[in-house]
């Protein structure tokens, strides 16, 4: 009976001390420096969960985001939402993403990163365009992913909590409505940056 309930508790300090899998369903949204397929390593993704207008978090501040600068990051994760882990090189984070053959999770990285592209054109498409701001372009999209919340392993003096996807389950046009909605909250999260 203790050797059962050693076996139990230890099972449940590993599951809590490893990031879980989660489904998340929300916005994707894509910071557009260039519009060149070969340059979207300086695009910026962020995830806004659907219910965001409900949810604050008031802990977050310009010290627990990766660009203290980028006011569009920091509105996100006030609204508890977060910047995507973009690092094709570094896929080991999730606790079972071992478990997803490398061609699947290269498949899944570059749907999510490519997703406002028109394949056949090989630029970005309308499809998903909400505005243009200065020198960037804003392309949103509804998600839901399978994924889990990782620290950045870049950033070894913060933590920079990042979401990590392992498995794309849908990626699909927003409507009119929403489209004001998170135009009118990018428009909020960027006055007055550059």
């Amino acid at each position: 009976m203790i050797r059962l309930i050693f076996l139990w508790t230890l099972l449940l300090v590993f599951n809590f001390s490893h990031s879980q899998n989660n489904v998340y369903e929300g916005y994707l949204i894509c910071k557009d420096k260039y519009g060149e397929p070969d340059r979207t390593a300086n695009n910026s993704y962020y995830y806004l969960p659907l219910n965001y207008r409900n949810l604050n978090n008031d802990t977050i501040h310009k010290s627990t985001i990766e660009d203290p600068e980028d006011g569009l990051e920091l509105n996100i994760r006030k609204k508890k939402g977060y910047k995507f882990f973009q690092d094709l090189y570094r896929p080991v984070l999730c606790d079972t993403i071992e478990k997803i053959p490398s061609d699947t999770f290269v498949e899944n990285y570059m749907n999510f990163i490519y997703f406002h592209y028109d394949p056949d054109l090989n630029r970005p498409t309308d499809k998903y365009f909400i505005k243009k701001i200065n020198k960037y372009k804003f392309y949103v999209a509804k998600i839901r992913f399978e994924g889990c919340i990782i620290n950045d392993p870049n950033y070894i003096s913060a933590d920079i909590p990042k979401l990590f996807i392992q498995k794309i389950i849908y990626i699909e046009k927003i409507d009119c409505k929403e489209s004001k909605d998170i135009s009118k909250f990018i428009n909020e999260s960027l006055e007055g940056v550059d």
